[in-house]
């Protein structure tokens, strides 16, 4: 539950920087409206600002679709955020509402991923065009397409995995485990001792 409870803050917080652009007429921020071809920028620094304003230009495209699934992302990872913590203290009925919410942002993550793959395809695109002319440079015994093609090839294969371990694979994860009997077990215990901690509604009031 810890870690789902960074995947809620993480998932917030994107959410919440996507809103702010597609909010109105979605405008670059200030941050990223630097000269591209300033010669003092790191490779990794220039690449991670070519990137992110490659994907908010593609967002921007799919507005329509991209600011629901923003505010659903946002609500979601809030919720989950909160139902981690209530998992993690014991709270009556935390396990049931985790579990919930916990298929509910596996959903989301799955729809998201299958409506934004144009995001990603432009992100990665120009990722590895700025590898090839900026970074790391073209492949050995390869030409220019070629080696823009390897890249964006790597950089959404590292997307693929990074679905499948930090989104689905912390999902997979904590359902698995609040759904053991060790859990169960804990949480009935949890719940027991908190109903012989209330007072009986016929107890006369204490002095």
């Amino acid at each position: 539950m810890c870690l789902t409870w960074i995947v809620g803050v993480y998932g917030a917080n994107s959410g919440c920087l996507n809103l702010s652009y597609l909010r109105g007429s979605p405008r670059l921020p200030t941050t990223l409206q630097a000269d591209e071809s300033d010669p003092d920028a790191h490779p990794w620094v220039h690449s991670a600002v070519v990137g992110e304003r490659a994907r908010l230009a593609a967002l921007a495209k799919l507005h329509r679709q991209a600011f629901p699934l923003a505010v659903a992302k946002v609500l979601l990872s809030t919720l989950l955020v909160l139902a981690s913590v209530a998992a993690l203290t014991g709270r009556r009925n935390a396990r049931t509402l985790a579990l919930q919410v916990i298929a509910a942002c596996a959903l989301l993550a799955a729809v998201d991923w299958i409506m934004m793959d144009p995001v990603r395809v432009a992100m990665a695109q120009a990722v590895a065009r700025d590898a090839v002319e900026h970074g790391m440079g073209p492949l050995p015994d390869t030409d220019h397409a070629r080696s823009v093609e390897t890249y964006q090839s790597i950089h959404l294969w590292i997307e693929r995995l990074r679905l499948a371990l930090l989104e689905l694979g912390v999902f997979g994860g904590a359902a698995y485990a609040l759904t053991r009997e060790q859990t169960k077990r804990f949480f009935a215990a949890v719940a027991a001792h908190s109903d012989t901690d209330r007072p009986d509604s016929d107890d006369p009031p204490p002095p």
